[in-house]
């Protein structure tokens, strides 16, 4: 067991600042009401587990606006959290029960740190909270989103000036996919023609050439990118992960770096090398993304509000894209 023997508190939910010292196996906290002794509770529960998203997210939805936030968004409610690098660093010291020492430990938090062993319902949750934050988003800077379905449509919208195609688990539609040929000719002819393309997970694959479903049986996708996929009856490099652009592309500029994270049973012969993965707790690294003039497709969902230029410029190209098809409609 660890005792905490002082608490230096700045910039936590209410409390600017807050100095707590000779602490005993005791401690009584006294107060008006929102005087802040919840959120100094709080800031003892964040030491047993710093970097779990389960414990952060438990403390997010004690806010009562906590609903609306994407994981990120819920951090500014919490911490004043460092612009340049959208981290947050607290210290803490501590007295080990055992060996009767202090203990001093500087512990980064990044706000996109995942818990590794969370259950696939526990992430599926998360995801559909980020999912509405990423779009909020695209609606802040403009963007006027039109739903779609690849299965059940016979091509993408006429008005639509951009395509987003999100994840899922297209390996288990993979012959429903294949028959709708009408959509699939719909979207490598929008994307052929110059219309930009955010495609993420399983959006990246329906846009690669062949498919391969859990049993093994193949099917043909959109063909706009080279590379065929296959299940791998795993999760293959699961985790959020930090990804630095190697080159300039059309949403991100050479080394800027966006937050994402990879959640699937598949992979593909062609992960591209547009980005550089990097985990956050391992270090572990590797290329993936491919991207050109104006689209963006690889295997990480992107956590837009961590690089909001790159969902500005994904809205810019739509607005020029839309512009000159409209005059050439003229």
């Amino acid at each position: 067991m660890t005792y905490i023997n002082s608490l230096d508190i700045q910039s936590f939910r209410g409390i600017s600042s807050l100095q707590l010292d000779q602490l005993s196996s005791i401690n009584i906290l006294t107060g008006d009401n929102n005087s802040g002794k919840t959120s100094v509770l709080e800031v003892i529960e964040s030491y047993s587990n710093p970097e779990s998203l389960k414990m952060w997210g438990t403390l997010l939805r004690k806010g009562s606006s906590a609903s609306a936030y994407s994981f990120y968004e819920g951090f500014y409610d919490l911490f004043n959290i460092n612009e340049k690098d959208k981290s947050i660093e607290y210290t803490i010291k501590s007295q080990d029960s055992i060996s009767k020492h202090v203990v001093k430990e500087r512990i980064r938090v990044d706000a996109r740190i995942i818990d590794e062993e969370m259950t696939e319902s526990e992430y599926n949750q998360v995801r559909e909270i980020v999912n509405y934050a990423y779009l909020r988003l695209l609606e802040k800077l403009g963007a006027q989103l039109l739903e779609f379905s690849p299965l059940n449509d016979r091509e993408i919208p006429r008005e639509a000036d951009a395509l987003l195609l999100g994840g899922g688990y297209p390996e288990l539609y993979g012959a429903h996919l294949e028959e709708n040929l009408p959509m699939r000719q719909s979207v490598k002819q929008a994307l052929s023609s110059g219309m930009p393309c955010m495609a993420e997970c399983g959006g990246f694959l329906y846009l690669q050439e062949e498919m391969e479903d859990p049993e093994g049986r193949r099917y043909k996708m959109a063909d706009f990118l080279p590379g065929k996929s296959f299940y791998k009856g795993r999760l293959s490099r699961f985790g959020y992960v930090s990804l630095t652009a190697q080159k300039d592309g059309a949403f991100a500029k050479e080394k800027e770096i966006i937050r994402g994270h990879e959640f699937h049973y598949m992979d593909t012969d062609a992960n591209g090398d547009a980005f550089q993965a990097c985990k956050p707790i391992t270090g572990r690294n590797w290329k993936c993304g491919v991207t050109g003039e104006v689209f963006y497709a690889g295997f990480p969902h992107l956590y837009l509000y961590s690089q909001p230029d790159f969902a500005g410029r994904f809205v810019r190209k739509a607005e020029e894209y839309g512009k000159n098809r409209r005059k050439q409609q003229l």
